[in-house]
């Protein structure tokens, strides 16, 4: 049975959905019975696939077969539902989850605010949040770093450093993938000026090493930077001729 959900999952983790069912049929020809780590496993691989009525059937499935879910099923449903953008089905999860008397934890609630995010309710995100802390759950830096994305990609570039000073101020260290979101879309937006803003935050924390990916945005900043220089440079000639 161990050896079933190893590969299962394995295949789930390397995307190949439709062998993991295969194995997932072999599993049931053995006469083996599915347990909680098998249907987990599946449901996962439905996640990388962004397959949620699959995996909505997988858990009706489960339930019907006896098998309980635990919390990291229901992590992996919200997962899927996170990368689907479908987040009405999200909470129609959490609250079934909370029926159940299964306690949601920090992943929970960080599915279930990339959900928001990634649906455009950015707001709805930060209510979700607040829940979170009011039931002394602490937000990560996955949880901070997933506002900050949502925030930047919308252009409320305000709301994105609020959160960052946030999770500074509670403890929460940001890495370079959270300021890498935020200069990407500060880049995005021409916004050099924030730019240089994120660059000079980023120093100063000793979490956000900048990688490879940091450069390529700063660099693209630069060379934006250079081609509306140029057009200002351009414009003026072309002014001064005309005089």
């Amino acid at each position: 049975m161990k050896s079933f959900n190893v590969a299962i999952d394995a295949c789930g983790k390397a995307g190949k959905l439709r062998e993991a069912f295969e194995l997932f049929q072999c599993l049931l020809s053995s006469k083996l019975s599915p347990d909680t780590v098998t249907y987990t496993s599946l449901i996962h691989a439905c996640a990388k696939q962004k397959r949620p009525g699959l995996a909505l059937s997988l858990y009706q499935e489960m339930n019907s077969m006896g098998v309980r879910p635990n919390v990291i099923t229901f992590n992996a449903l919200l997962d899927c539902c996170a990368k689907a953008s479908t987040v009405t089905l999200a909470f129609e999860i959490f609250r079934h989850m909370k029926k159940e008397h299964i306690s949601p934890n920090t992943t929970t609630y960080t599915s279930l605010i990339n959900a928001c995010c990634r649906s455009d309710n950015v707001d709805q995100g930060f209510i979700v949040i607040e829940h979170m802390i009011q039931g002394n759950i602490a937000p990560n830096v996955t949880t901070y770093t997933c506002l900050i994305d949502s925030c930047s990609k919308h252009g409320m570039f305000e709301r994105a450093f609020d959160t960052l000073e946030t999770m500074n101020n509670t403890g929460v260290r940001a890495n370079s993938a959270t300021f890498n979101a935020l200069i990407q879309s500060c880049v995005r937006s021409q916004r050099i000026d924030l730019v240089v803003a994120a660059v000079l935050q980023m120093s100063r924390v000793h979490t956000a090493t900048p990688d490879s990916v940091t450069f390529k945005y700063i660099l693209q900043a630069i060379d934006s930077a250079m081609i509306k220089t140029l057009d200002i440079l351009t414009a003026g000639n072309q002014g001064s001729t005309q005089v």
